[in-house]
């Protein structure tokens, strides 16, 4: 159980790609057509992505408002109307864990959502995990494993930035007991990466191989 994701909100996505060139990461666009997200990955540890919007279409949205699934289709349009700065963290677990922390968030009154992702990379290589997110976009969510976790031995950066060490994460009180419960119910302190505290809501990163705490 590790923090795997680390999802940073942009206003302009191509204008965020080349900021973070410049910088000296090597980013990868989510896909080739019309992206709407992009990555810094490293040989390991978490991955940053950079995201513009969620990336589901307007009509969509409005499609599931109409098929009782409202409350998905708000959620996504909260992130995507967010401003620029930290987003969500994503935290790996088992898949068995997935239900067990979707009932854990139904006994605390917070709805939550299971959704398979799917990836179509830059190559056009698609890949799946499983997903839960709570209605409440102040907290992490949870992810499983890809099924073909690709090798990222070869995303090397210019800036000597080997891998995210650690992760501050900082969520308001009432956010902060439900989560700290949580993880200690799931086990999930262990190897997690990073550390839990109470504040004003973001997160600031440690980069092994260069000292850098922001994007």
């Amino acid at each position: 159980m590790r923090i795997a994701q680390i999802v940073y909100k942009v206003d302009h996505l191509t204008q965020a790609v080349k900021a973070a060139e410049k910088k000296g990461y090597m980013v990868e666009y989510g896909q080739k057509k019309n992206p709407y997200n992009a990555f810094i990955y490293f040989p390991e540890g978490p991955y940053i992505e950079l995201m513009e919007n969620t990336g589901v279409p307007n009509f969509i949205k409005f499609f599931m408002k109409v098929f009782r699934q409202r409350r998905l289709a708000n959620r996504f349009e909260i992130w995507d109307r967010e401003r620029e700065g930290p987003l969500g963290i994503g935290i790996e677990v088992e898949r068995e864990k997935i239900d067990l922390i979707g009932e854990f968030l139904k006994e605390k009154k917070i709805n939550s959502f299971k959704i398979p992702i799917r990836r179509v990379d830059v190559n056009g290589k698609s890949n799946v995990c499983y997903s839960l997110f709570p209605e409440n976009t102040r907290m992490p969510f949870y992810v499983t494993k890809y099924f073909n976790e690709k090798s990222r031995e070869h995303y090397i950066h210019e800036n000597g930035a080997t891998m995210v060490a650690k992760v501050r994460i900082v969520l308001e009180e009432a956010e902060y007991k439900i989560v700290s419960e949580l993880f200690t119910r799931f086990d999930l302190w262990n190897d997690l990466g990073g550390e839990l505290q109470c504040g004003e809501r973001g997160f600031e990163l440690e980069l092994k191989g260069k000292k850098h705490d922001r994007i």
